[in-house]
């Protein structure tokens, strides 16, 4: 649990390095993904002659047609982009994670057996 705690953080602290005014990309977008059945959600468009798929939010991509234009953060780092949105709401995975991670940590057992004795 610790490491994919940590795994989270990492990327959590990536992702909001790249969320920077100077990497905000505008693209059109030329196909969706909305599955509702099975909760996966992105969007796919060209960047410099080149195809990419990028998560978001379900909102949004209900909200959006394909052509419509959208803001999203490029990342050097990983040749890919970002959704703002998406990175803010990551950040509840990482507090959840600390938080069982930390939750784990106590010695359930040794409680148990000091409050019935």
């Amino acid at each position: 649990m610790a490491i994919f705690s940590a795994y989270l953080i990492n990327e959590y602290i990536n992702n909001v390095e790249s969320i920077d005014h100077k990497n905000k990309k505008e693209i059109t977008i030329a196909g969706k993904n909305c599955g509702v059945g099975n909760g996966a959600y992105s969007i796919s468009f060209l960047y410099h002659n080149k195809r990419y798929n990028t998560k978001i939010l379900g909102g949004p991509c209900l909200d959006l047609n394909i052509g419509d234009k959208y803001e999203l953060y490029y990342s050097d780092k990983n040749d890919d982009f970002l959704d703002h949105q998406s990175v803010k709401h990551s950040l509840k995975g990482v507090v959840a994670s600390i938080v069982i991670f930390v939750l784990s940590l106590f010695p359930y057992k040794r409680l148990m057996k000091t409050k019935i004795h």
